[in-house]
């Protein structure tokens, strides 16, 4: 062993004189992968932890790109427990029966499916890659974690406490900046190279500290917890605010309705036919929707939280908007041109470049793709998976809506009853962001995404078994 170590030492100073340093990384990378099976929730927490404070990579001409220091962890810890299943073959067959469980290898299927029929096949396979990762860890893996709720509040203080110190930083950078709308997009760099998806995570986190703070008793929370609690849910509002992200308060005020919505003890059916009713409304008028942008006059999103309020109904003129009509434009014609299988998972931004029409083109238009992609969790994947793509993604959301909803109304246990009502606030914020933006491939959305569904399967086994045992009584 001391043979071994020695040798390894002069090599790694032989290579690092010819300015070459992976091999340093090995002895961190061994570790690890012993910490990974020595003590799997210490991994899970530590990346918990960093996803904040990750920072994008990307390689040059691959369309490839790698979030350190966390997604190499996520990938080691997943590969480490599908080793260890391979080894043992125990998992929780219950898992496997719940819908959440059910619908989510739908979707993988049809996404391993049409990135094997992808027009970028290394991309597609990329994109699937990493979301079996995501999902492995964050959703499978989590679940065990999340039977215990002092573990599903030890996730967000860890995440929350990340984000708060991103916050500060933010703020920072944007009081140097004198708040002006124009550095927002800029201020969260380069842990958020978006303000967009910085308002997406602040707001689904919000609910939860909020709910932390109203309900600290019914929480179990202690009194210095509550202070905390409260503190961050401050920063957590500034953030929002200072953020300038439309999406991000259009989906927080959607999420409010939902609220009142739930404290009216509205029944699902109903929910579901209110949404099922803007969706006909929306597919019936979407001509009327992109005629306005023939017009010619298209101005920036304005500095004034006044006026930036107001743009976003505004898609005559407001840059941004009929920068999304664009691409959403675009995405309906690249589903037209291959409706089964479409062009390939994350495939859009280097495909939708044809597909713009010189009316629909504005000022921020480009042929790279390098301003983001369809910008709708819907529409894209319509665009890259097919129809079979759009209708999974639809009936994910009416079943993670059903299923949080029926925690919150049935499940015995107040806490999780709350906690299932902050869950599902904070998903109901992010799925109404998903019709402005698609972020699920960004390492801090998918995290608290995956881990929310994670936390509403565990609480509806949870439910089962409870139903089951009052059944035998």
């Amino acid at each position: 062993m001391w043979i071994i170590c020695i040798a390894l030492i002069g090599v790694n100073n032989i290579l690092i004189i010819h300015e070459i340093y992976w091999l340093s990384l090995v002895p961190l990378i061994l570790g690890l992968i012993y910490l990974s099976f020595a003590n799997p929730n210490a991994v899970f927490f530590l990346i918990t932890f960093l996803i904040p404070f990750t920072i994008k990579y990307d390689f040059v001409d691959s369309g490839l790109s790698l979030s350190v220091p966390a997604e190499p962890l996520i990938v080691i810890l997943a590969l480490m427990w599908y080793f260890k299943l391979g080894i043992t073959g125990n998992i929780d067959k219950r898992v496997l029966k719940t819908p959440i469980t059910l619908i989510i290898i739908i979707n993988l299927c049809w996404v391993l499916i049409t990135s094997l029929t992808s027009t970028i096949p290394i991309v597609s396979i990329k994109f699937f890659l990493s979301r079996v990762c995501y999902v492995t860890l964050f959703y499978v893996i989590a679940m065990t974690i999340f039977s215990d709720i002092k573990k599903v509040r030890l996730f967000f203080w860890l995440y929350g406490f990340s984000m708060v110190c991103i916050i500060f930083y933010t703020l920072f950078r944007h009081y140097m900046h004198f708040f002006t709308q124009e550095f927002a997009t800029r201020a969260p760099t380069p842990f958020f190279y978006d303000h967009t998806i910085y308002g997406a995570v602040i707001s689904l986190l919000l609910p939860i500290f909020i709910m932390f703070t109203l309900k600290s008793a019914s929480m179990e929370l202690n009194s210095s917890q509550k202070f905390f609690s409260l503190i961050i849910s401050l920063i957590l509002i500034a953030g929002l605010i200072f953020s300038y992200s439309r999406a991000a308060w259009l989906s927080v005020g959607v999420s409010l309705g939902f609220l009142v919505l739930l404290l009216l003890r509205i029944r699902f059916t109903y929910v579901m036919a209110l949404i099922i009713l803007a969706g006909v409304l929306i597919y019936y008028n979407w001509t009327n929707i992109i005629t306005p942008m023939k017009y010619k006059e298209k101005v920036v999103s304005s500095s004034k939280f006044e006026n930036h309020i107001k743009s976003i109904s505004n898609i005559t003129t407001d840059v941004s908007n009929t920068e999304r009509l664009n691409r959403w434009s675009c995405a309906i014609r690249m589903f037209e041109e291959k409706p089964v299988f479409g062009w390939g998972p994350g495939t859009y931004m280097f495909k939708y470049a044809p597909f713009q029409l010189f009316k629909d083109r504005t000022i921020i238009s480009t042929n790279r793709g390098n301003l983001g992609n369809a910008h709708s969790e819907y529409l894209g994947p319509l665009a890259e998976s097919g129809i079979i793509g759009l209708l999974s993604i639809i009936s994910f959301v009416l079943i993670v809506i059903y299923t949080g909803m029926n925690l919150y109304f049935k499940h015995p246990d107040i806490r999780v009853r709350l906690l299932s009502l902050g869950i599902l606030l904070g998903l109901i914020s992010y799925l109404t962001h998903g019709f402005l933006n698609n972020f699920l491939e960004i390492d801090k959305v998918a995290v608290l995404f995956w881990a929310y569904l994670s936390m509403l399967t565990a609480f509806s086994m949870d439910l089962k078994k409870y139903s089951i045992n009052k059944e035998k009584s």
